[in-house]
């Protein structure tokens, strides 16, 4: 009875396979590279199989970073049945890809009032996010700094403001999305947090993305130095070979904080390295 279930089992594989592979759909649109560069070009290709244009003579293809104004040239070409396909070149400030299509007659697919919208991906390099500590002509703070394309306005609030919007009101670097603001006297162990106001909330309050230190889950962000600081002793070690290493993935504010000695809950790093570094070692 054992060995009959191997091609029966096989059998049914094979039947399910086919099935699965029937009610899948086509991929409606193609973006290569995905995500798109700003400043290069992008290919898309539209399959207009069982869509509102499957029977169109000519597709355009109609993005948002022109106001979303008609596109009447050039026409996507036809490169097989039902298959369109166009290669535009993405703004050197383009955030985002979001098209849809049309015939230039009226009819259009924009995905169920969806649109498509694809990731332009963003080089933020020259906008270090999150808390940096700094030195100025205003004197010593911290330069914050958040990505935020569809805030409508952005703040930083905290310890050294008492938590008063207004007070730390973020500037816009249009068009890459990203907000700033130094604060004078925000230092090293400051609390804050993220205000932004959206087309439906007037206040979101939002713990940053990029903190190196918070208080749990849900509490502030704190502001801390960087690794660039930290001061390295070890001068051989060399990373075990992949056949060799061991990796121990943990949550660190609840492994450690309940009934083990330490008083904080959630923990820190810190508490879990004094409280059980030796625990972890131990099993080898």
């Amino acid at each position: 009875m054992i060995r009959s279930r191997g091609p029966l089992l096989a059998h049914f594989l094979g039947w399910l396979l086919v099935l699965v592979t029937a009610v899948l759909p086509a991929q409606t649109v193609l973006v290569t590279p995905n995500p798109v560069v700003p400043g290069q070009t992008a290919t898309v290709r539209y399959d207009a199989t069982g869509r509102p244009l499957a029977a169109a003579a000519q597709v355009f293809l109609h993005h948002g970073w022109n106001g979303w104004q008609n596109v009447t040239a050039p026409a996507m070409t036809s490169v097989g049945t039902r298959l369109w396909e166009t290669t535009v070149t993405v703004p050197a400030d383009a955030v985002r890809f979001d098209f849809v299509f049309n015939n230039g007659s009226g009819v259009w697919d924009n995905n169920a009032s969806r649109d498509w919208l694809y990731l332009v991906a963003l080089d933020l390099s020259a906008y270090p996010l999150g808390a940096n500590p700094a030195g100025s002509e205003l004197g010593a703070g911290t330069v914050f700094r958040v990505w935020a394309p569809n805030a409508l306005s952005a703040s930083v609030a905290g310890t050294f403001n008492n938590w008063t919007v207004p007070a730390g009101a973020m500037t816009a670097h249009a068009p890459s999305g990203v907000w700033s603001a130094f604060v004078p006297g925000a230092t090293f162990g400051a609390e804050y947090k993220f205000v932004f106001e959206t087309p439906t909330t007037p206040q979101l309050w939002k713990i940053d993305p990029r903190a190196r230190r918070t208080l749990g889950t849900l509490g502030n962000a704190i502001v801390e130095r960087d690794g660039s600081h930290y001061p390295w002793t070890a001068t051989s070690w060399q990373t075990p070979d992949l056949d060799r290493m061991v990796i121990y993935e943990i949550h660190i504010g609840t492994f450690s904080g309940q009934g083990d000695g330490v008083p904080r809950y959630p923990a820190t790093y810190r508490d879990v390295v004094d409280a059980h570094l030796p625990d972890l070692l131990a099993l080898g």
